[in-house]
């Protein structure tokens, strides 16, 4: 029988993982910032104080929850050079949003820089007598354009089709050599890093899996794959199941808070997942008074980080301002209105 001069399967020693270790505790321990920080606390003391390559983060949610709403603030931050202009890498963004073209997600950005709604944006907001709509003025209508000016330069791509694990295989790998990841930038001096995010997970085409569980089974299977060999930065939007809006759930405030099994197809991305993060708007199902602390639930975002795999789990609260939009953190004075207590704060 014929010996291998290559292995089937790549192999370390334990000398180069020790010694790629060892470089770890030397930058952190010196202040080396190895990824990307956002605007949200309570995510990046969960991610251990920032998003980093290597890791897959799952963020769920029901229909309309928020989940693509904070996805957009995240990678916003992710590209803010005030936040992250310390991180020894450089981010290059690739979100496959299926569910949303590229111009949408643009004025759905620039509607939080800009304090606005989407629907103002696009002058298809109602006057409050109802007599039409407001239309933007020349002021606003020059700051969004300015706005879009500059996230034009921006390292941030779109992949607006929707297509099969293949298909997205063959894409990732395109722009990894297209853009040098994991090499170092020519201008910057930074490492070039991929974060690639998927809006969302259900929306993906089958080949030959024979129903959705099995596609998301792939699908996680791939992730894993893809995310440890070009050392990638992944975030995956997912649905919930519905099983949090039924009257039992609803009519029992110890069972209002979101679990893993109200995702969908939980076992398979969870199991791939090294963070998960269920975004809940409880006043979208009705539910006046949350949880066994009875916290009011008008603008509540409860965000629920169920896991981590090397922080703290637990929660975090925020503000639905659609208005404007943006969730932002609570004021002293919504806690104290809502009941949200110290001890819940997490």
């Amino acid at each position: 029988m014929e010996s291998r001069k290559e292995p089937a399967l790549k192999i370390v020693h334990v000398k180069s993982a020790a010694e790629e270790a060892k470089e770890i505790l030397r930058q952190e321990r010196d202040g080396k910032q190895r990824g990307w920080k956002c605007r949200f606390p309570a995510i990046n003391a969960g991610m251990l104080k920032y998003w980093r390559p290597g890791f897959i983060t799952m963020i769920a949610s029901s229909s309309g929850g928020g989940k693509s709403f904070l996805l957009n603030m995240i990678e916003e931050d992710f590209l803010n050079i005030e936040l992250n202009g310390e991180s020894i890498y450089e981010p290059y963004i690739l979100h496959f949003n299926f569910e949303m073209k590229g111009e949408d997600e643009i004025l759905r950005n620039i509607s939080g820089k800009m304090e606005k709604s989407y629907a103002y944006l696009r002058s298809s907001e109602i006057k409050q007598d109802n007599t039409g709509y407001n239309n933007l003025s020349d002021e606003e209508l020059e700051q969004a354009i300015n706005y879009l000016d500059k996230m034009s330069n921006k390292k941030l791509f779109y992949v607006e089709n929707s297509g099969n694990i293949n298909q997205i295989r063959d894409t990732i790998k395109y722009f990894v050599e297209r853009y040098k990841i994991n090499q170092v930038d020519q201008v910057s001096g930074k490492v070039n890093k991929l974060i690639v995010s998927f809006d969302h997970a259900l929306l993906i085409k089958r080949l030959e899996e024979r129903d959705e569980i099995a596609l998301v089974a792939d699908f996680a299977k791939y992730i894993i794959e893809a995310t440890k060999e070009d050392n990638l930065t992944t975030i995956v939007l997912n649905q919930l199941n519905g099983n949090i809006e039924q009257p039992v759930r609803k009519d029992n405030p110890n069972n209002h808070y979101p679990l893993k099994t109200d995702i969908h197809g939980s076992n398979q991305l969870y199991h791939a997942c090294d963070n998960v993060i269920i975004v809940h708007r409880p006043e979208l199902i009705g539910i006046e008074l949350y949880g066994p602390r009875s916290i009011k639930t008008k603008g509540l975002v409860h965000g629920n980080g169920i896991k981590y795999r090397h922080g703290q789990t637990g929660s975090f609260w925020l503000i639905a301002e659609l208005n404007k939009g943006r969730f932002r953190p609570l004021t002293e004075g919504e806690k104290l209105n809502m009941n949200i207590t110290r001890s819940i704060q997490k």
